[in-house]
């Protein structure tokens, strides 16, 4: 790995995977390898837990697998099909940019702060 090589390593792949072992720990994570998957333009497969199962769109930027039997369909899938992939993945791509770009994730930020400013200040 090398972080000057880890956008141009995303942009070589047909899918993402994103396996995760469903425990608590898991569930805290944030999602982030599905947001690169997205940013890059690759549909993903991920297990649908936590942040993970919730980031993107289910069905149109990836699939989610629980099993080994999902895990091996969802792939055949995407490999065998390269107009599905590029449709997952370009629907990916603008997900990104919709929601998770500096300046969108800056204004929710900013409205987050501006909301427990504004609170804090009525309930003194």
């Amino acid at each position: 790995w090398s972080l000057g090589r880890e956008v141009e390593d995303f942009q070589s792949f047909d899918i993402g995977l994103y396996p995760i072992i469903p425990d608590a720990w898991s569930a805290g994570k944030s999602g982030f390898k599905a947001i690169q998957y997205m940013a890059v333009g690759i549909p993903y497969v991920v297990t649908p837990v936590g942040a993970c199962a919730e980031t993107g769109e289910l069905g149109r930027t990836h699939f989610d697998a629980s099993s080994p039997d999902e895990w091996r369909d969802r792939i055949a899938a995407l490999l065998s099909n390269p107009d599905l992939r590029k449709s997952m993945g370009e629907a990916g791509r603008q997900h990104a940019l919709q929601n998770y770009t500096v300046p969108m994730q800056a204004d929710k930020l900013a409205r987050a702060l501006r909301g427990a400013v504004s609170s804090g200040l009525s309930a003194a």
